[in-house]
């Protein structure tokens, strides 16, 4: 009331505001199904014993000092 046009002013936080919450239940849907996800990842890790080691890897450290004695 002591500040005239207040809502003109406020109307582009207001804006943003709503845009954010907007996206909020999309997010929180995603990160369910991400959890979903990943909890049978575990779970199907979990009963086939140790988790499996990629089947190659590459070392750079390795890589350069062959570079070095050529």
């Amino acid at each position: 009331m002591s500040v005239p046009n207040l809502h003109v002013k406020l109307a582009g936080l207001y804006q943003i505001l709503d845009s954010r919450t907007a996206v909020f239940p999309k997010l929180l849907s995603l990160n369910g199904r991400l959890e979903l996800a990943l909890a049978q990842i575990a779970s199907h890790q979990d009963q086939n014993g140790a988790r499996h080691e990629p089947p190659a890897t590459y070392d750079e450290e390795i890589d350069e000092e062959d570079d070095s004695e050529v």
